[in-house]
């Protein structure tokens, strides 16, 4: 019998109730119903469209499946309940598969929460960016604090244990004093996952002006480092924190190399293992979707492909690429060895290179392993370019 192929799947839900002041991603004011349920109807297209692209590589088990945004906490159980049986189309749901969904506080009830356990949802990522009420409302967020501690008491009745907070810092006039409070009422809670980002904006926002100065967010970056490692999270990732065994798998696949296909509107995807369905030339290939979803949606239903900027890496794009997502992994690292037998081509500064960031001390390197240092890991982005040097 054919050994099972691993995937992850990223579903992109691109609707919010708000815009807020500060999102680059790829969301939208939530539209008239018609328009939602269009979309989810082009989004079962473009599974079924892949289903069958991917059939060649039959069985093919999902190992994690992602549904982010926008807020795809506002889709409907009935469009959920449909996606998840189209996927099984691609061969098997794992049984412990992976699957999240990402919210915000004011986008769930109990009765919600309790229709996600029973799809199989077992990850819960919600939004709180932010403690204090006078953060939340600069950034034009649809929720006080008095709902992240309501939603996460109705997770934790409807039965999950694998709960991710989002928190942002280096908020509009944010101090040290602004961030330990919200880093208190973070460890208090029951998460077992922590996302924490900087808030980054454009030169002509007009919040930029209020925002902390660089120095600031350098000891705002640590001081998060120090309070969760100390209260036992693992700081596994750049922007991640974990209680052990509760690191995201899905997000790991971004940064391992592997598989993993993107649906719906300005989705991306890469595929190695896969990449003969779609072009590949031996190092990979990354590709994204329509970003607009009115337009992506209107692709589906003439019977088009939603996929643009399809792009086929080289052997350089993947030693970067390589060496940039193996740093992030702060506890891993890049297996030097490996990457040599791999990039023959291309290492030969890498020991030089080694050499310098270590005297920076950036980096640490043991028994063949390069891992950032504390000292480096505001400083992974320059360390991976100087390691690809030529």
């Amino acid at each position: 019998m054919p050994q099972q192929q691993s995937l992850g799947i990223y579903i992109h839900y691109p609707y919010c109730r708000t815009k807020c002041n500060f999102c680059d991603f790829n969301a939208y004011r939530l539209p008239k119903e018609s328009v939602v349920n269009s979309y989810c109807e082009a989004l079962l297209k473009e599974i079924d469209h892949w289903a069958g692209t991917l059939s060649a590589f039959r069985p093919l088990i999902i190992e994690t499946l992602y549904f982010g945004g926008g807020t795809p906490s506002l889709i409907s159980i009935e469009y959920l309940t449909r996606v998840l049986k189209a996927l099984n189309q691609f061969g098997e749901i794992a049984g412990d598969c992976e699957i999240t969904i990402e919210s915000t506080p004011g986008s769930l009830s109990p009765s919600l929460l309790r229709n996600y356990r029973a799809l199989g949802i077992n990850r819960l990522s919600i939004g709180a960016e932010s403690f204090d009420p006078k953060m939340l409302k600069a950034l034009e967020r649809d929720h006080g604090v008095e709902d992240i501690f309501r939603a996460i008491e109705w997770a934790e009745r409807a039965g999950f244990d694998n709960l991710c907070l989002d928190l942002m810092y280096g908020l509009p006039h944010q101090t040290m004093d602004d961030l330990g409070r919200d880093l208190a009422q973070l460890i208090a809670c029951s998460a077992r996952h922590l996302s924490i980002y900087q808030l980054t904006l454009t030169s002509r926002h007009p919040l930029t002006p209020k925002l902390p100065k660089e120095e600031d967010l350098v000891a705002m970056f640590y001081a998060i480092h120090q309070a969760l490692e100390a209260n036992g999270f693992v700081h596994y990732e750049i922007s991640n924190y974990a209680k052990s065994g509760f690191e995201c798998r899905h997000n790991r696949r971004y940064w391992g190399d592997e598989d993993f296909l993107g649906l719906g509107a300005g989705a991306h995807s890469y595929f190695m293992r896969y990449q003969d369905a779609i072009g590949g030339a031996g190092w990979g290939v990354r590709w994204a979707n329509i970003m607009n979803p009115l337009l992506y949606t209107e692709s589906l239903k003439e019977g088009g492909r939603p996929t643009c900027r399809l792009h086929a890496l080289t052997e350089s794009e993947a030693f970067l690429e390589r060496i940039m997502t193996g740093l992030r992994l702060l506890k891993e690292g890049v297996n030097v060895s490996k990457l040599s037998s791999k990039f023959n081509n291309l290492t030969s500064n890498l020991e030089s290179a080694i050499a310098e960031l270590r005297a920076r001390r950036w980096v640490d390197f043991q028994g063949g392993v390069l891992k950032l240092s504390p000292e480096g890991f505001c400083f992974a982005d320059e360390a991976a370019l100087k390691l690809t040097e030529k």
